[in-house]
């Protein structure tokens, strides 16, 4: 092993818990923006969504340092840049230089498959929001194309005909 390696190694491990908080900040949101959806709470969806927006972008450099801090190593053990993988330099580490990022590698894994439900669980109560809403657009929408409403009558007993007015706009 390049005599180099070992504090590769370290920056490796650095950047890889960096992003393994940066998931379990996400995994926060994530359940709170469960929570939000359930209690029907959209100021909290709105600060979930702002929050989640700066994560997201913040986790895509946070990725990128992990994916140059592992080239790093790959180079220093003369892998091929092309396909490298955290699970194909464990592979040439012993057991000693490996053991940190088989953990950090197993907890990133566990956190993204936590936090992949929660986006499921999430997307489905966001769809199911969404069917509350066209279910109560479609109640209050008139169903005729020209909607005619009776009024008060002008002349006694002639009926005013005047148009439905809706009761949600376009914009709502």
């Amino acid at each position: 092993m390049n005599p180099a390696t070992p504090s590769l190694i370290t920056s490796l491990v650095t950047a890889l818990d960096a992003e393994s908080a940066h998931y379990e900040r996400l995994m926060t949101v994530a359940e709170t923006q469960r929570q939000a959806l359930l209690d029907r709470d959209s100021p909290q969806l709105t600060r979930c969504a702002t929050e989640e927006t700066t994560l997201l972008d913040q986790a895509r450099e946070l990725q990128q340092q992990g994916r140059d801090a592992l080239q790093a190593v790959g180079d220093a053990l003369g892998l091929s840049r092309d396909g490298l993988t955290l699970s194909a330099v464990i592979g040439y580490l012993d057991s000693e230089a490996a053991a940190p990022l088989l953990e950090r590698r197993d907890q990133i894994a566990a956190l993204a498959e936590r936090l992949a439900q929660a986006n499921r669980t999430n997307a489905a109560l966001f769809e199911n929001a969404l069917d509350m809403v066209r279910f109560t657009l479609d109640i209050l929408t008139p169903r005729e194309a020209n909607p005619q409403l009776y009024a008060s009558p002008l002349v006694a007993g002639t009926p005013e005909i005047r148009r439905a007015a809706l009761l949600v706009d376009q914009f709502a």
